[in-house]
């Protein structure tokens, strides 16, 4: 559902308002024609830090998910 709208500095050497500005529109949604309601969307992500690319994420995906839905983070240390 989202793609990589531009190339982003690698977040590790960035703080973190550097991270969240870095990814500032860093994704688009493509247009699927098809309505969301009862879908789970699931977005991976290989590191969580600030939250920057998640933030980014909901962003772009916010305005084309039904009311009720949610957004949430798995996220797996090992």
């Amino acid at each position: 559902l989202l793609i990589r709208s531009k190339e982003t500095k690698p977040q590790t050497s960035l703080n973190r308002d550097g991270r969240f500005k870095n990814m500032e529109e860093a994704f688009i949604y493509m247009n699927t024609k098809r309505n969301l309601t009862g879908y789970r969307i699931v977005i991976i992500d290989d590191v969580v830090t600030t939250g920057a690319t998640m933030f980014a994420a909901e962003n772009a995906l916010i305005p084309h998910l039904p009311e009720n839905a949610k957004i949430i983070c798995i996220a797996l240390a090992h």
